[in-house]
């Protein structure tokens, strides 16, 4: 249940993580690079939240130096990955831990089979089988929860890291573009 619950929280965390494929973005760091910050706003409307909120906090800060600059941007992509990579480790730990706790399940049921082969002997096949029954059942669960669990992970995993990484690029080329902007400036 734990671990589902945590999907769904992680899956509703990756939506909020919304980011743009690099071609939308490229219009808004030409216009970077070309004007700077006049009427950015119109570039900046069709872009998903995370990437509008990666480049209005770039905005913010366009007449700092570049240093400046990429310390903001680190710091935004920082707060973001702080907050969509928090809950992945439990789903590991869940999905390493399930088939630990249906080994133990099954070697509980063994130790119940093996103490009512010493009470009854092995004739009674009812009384074995419950030892038996109960083991397979503990593994069964135990993997039941692993599998998912472990498959959610990678795909948690996949997919913020894909979009952290996406936010890390736009940031370089966000201050690649500010620095052009600067020299073009500088030039006339």
């Amino acid at each position: 249940a734990f671990a589902l619950l945590t999907s769904i929280i992680k899956l509703i965390d990756l939506r909020k993580l919304s980011v743009d494929a690099p071609l939308a973005t490229l219009a808004l760091l030409e216009h970077v690079a070309e004007k700077g910050a006049t009427a950015t706003e119109a570039v900046l409307a069709p872009l998903q939240e995370t990437s509008c909120a990666l480049f209005t906090t770039g905005l913010r800060y366009l007449n700092k130096p570049k240093e400046v600059i990429e310390e903001h941007l680190h710091a935004f992509i920082l707060r973001e990955r702080l907050h969509h990579e928090r809950w992945l480790p439990m789903l590991a730990v869940i999905a390493a831990a399930s088939p630990l706790l249906g080994l133990l399940g099954t070697v509980v049921g063994m130790v119940k089979t093996f103490t009512l082969i010493t009470v009854f002997g092995t004739g009674n096949a009812g009384k074995l089988s419950s030892g038996i029954s109960e083991a397979l059942i503990t593994t069964e669960l135990g993997l039941s929860v692993a599998i998912p669990a472990l498959v959610l992970h990678g795909f948690l995993s996949y997919r913020t890291q894909k979009n952290l990484s996406l936010l890390e690029r736009y940031a370089v080329e966000f201050v690649t573009a500010t620095e052009d902007h600067k020299v073009r400036n500088s030039e006339a």
